[in-house]
């Protein structure tokens, strides 16, 4: 389920990505069993978003991921955002 909702985290719409992203970490669990490789590119593009909230949410949800995926899966990601974004 979640990875079917982490699809939605590309829509415009701050509050719906607020909300996941509030759902996910209420849900931390689950974040470890899903296919977290596949919320990675929406999770990124979460990190350069308008809303500060979403961005620091989002930094929380990609942490998580970080312990059950490594770093590397994100760094290929990461790699395709401007310099400026990447640190």
């Amino acid at each position: 389920m979640i990875n079917i909702l982490s699809a939605n985290l590309s829509c415009e719409s701050p509050d719906l990505k607020l909300n996941l992203l509030k759902w996910f970490l209420k849900n931390e669990e689950g974040l470890h069993k899903c296919e977290m490789k596949q919320m990675i590119p929406n999770l990124i593009n979460c990190m350069i978003d308008k809303s500060k909230d979403v961005r620091i949410l989002a930094e929380h949800v990609i942490l998580i991921g970080v312990k059950v995926l490594g770093l590397d899966p994100f760094k290929y990601y990461i790699n395709d955002l401007k310099p400026a974004f990447r640190n």
